[in-house]
């Protein structure tokens, strides 16, 4: 008698189980392809690069600090964005503006307005953080890619809809590395590629269970130009140009704020 056999009832659970593993590994590798993996059809087209070899993409700009707003799946903490910086709630940084031959190296200058003094405006704030190519970041395929490193995919609610995003937490991915690219409207886009596995329980009184599918999805984030945020702006001496940007990313973000309400010349004439 081989008491290692399982008996019964449970080596027939135990069969079935392996079966419906090995059709569902069969079925897994017909294609993985996923809507919620593609770039986001509403957001700005991603800018034409190179995109053979290890040529380096341009992704100097001006850009919002914290890109919580949107639908984006993962936040400064992430990226070398948010981690090149010490992050206060009390006083935050608004933008952080990405400049040099990222062949070389690139410089990332974070700023916030400061406070009045005496109704008189203030040079904003900065501070400067520097990379080194092949050292914090490589390029390949029209990508700058930064080194690995653990980052939170945000968790949305089930009830979220497209400029109402509500979270429901994060999870922690290890071991992910981020590609930067330009989108056409002067914002900055990245995405991250995280395996993911699919775990079938055998006893639901241990939980334990086995792999039975794994994939690779991919997960997107987005930081909208901020150019309105520029030295010039803060000091009171904001080129037409400027105003013109500030106006239209003002009636952005109440329009989004108003979930396509009354336009803010509507409001304002009220």
């Amino acid at each position: 008698m081989n008491v290692l056999a399982p008996s019964g009832r449970g080596a027939a659970r135990f069969t079935a189980t392996i079966a419906v593993a090995a059709a569902l590994t069969v079925i897994a590798g017909c294609g993985n392809d996923s809507s919620s993996s593609r770039y986001p059809s509403d957001w700005p087209k991603l800018e034409r690069v190179a995109t053979q070899g290890k040529q380096c993409p341009d992704i100097s700009g001006h850009y919002v600090f914290e890109n919580g707003a949107d639908d984006s799946a993962f936040g400064n903490d992430s990226t070398f964005i948010g981690r090149n910086v010490k992050s206060d709630s009390k006083w935050p940084w608004e933008s952080v503006a990405i400049s040099g031959d990222a062949a070389v190296s690139i410089s990332l200058t974070y700023s916030r307005p400061r406070p009045l003094l005496s109704g008189i405006p203030m040079s904003p704030d900065t501070t400067m953080a520097t990379l080194q190519h092949g050292i914090h970041y490589t390029c390949d395929e029209g990508w700058l890619i930064a080194q690995k490193q653990e980052m939170s995919i945000r968790t949305l609610s089930k009830n979220a809809i497209h400029r109402d995003v509500q979270y429901r937490g994060v999870r922690r991915v290890a071991d992910t590395s981020t590609h930067f690219r330009r989108d056409t409207e002067g914002g900055l886009v990245a995405r991250a590629e995280v395996r993911e596995y699919r775990v079938l329980s055998i006893w639901a009184e241990t939980g334990a269970g086995i792999p039975y599918w794994s994939d690779v999805r991919t997960y997107w984030a987005h930081w909208s130009s901020a150019r309105m945020l520029s030295a010039n702006v803060l000091a009171g001496k904001a080129t037409q140009a400027e105003v013109t940007q500030m106006n239209r990313l003002e009636r952005e973000v109440y329009e989004r704020e108003n979930d396509g309400g009354p336009s803010m010349n509507e409001a304002q004439s009220h």
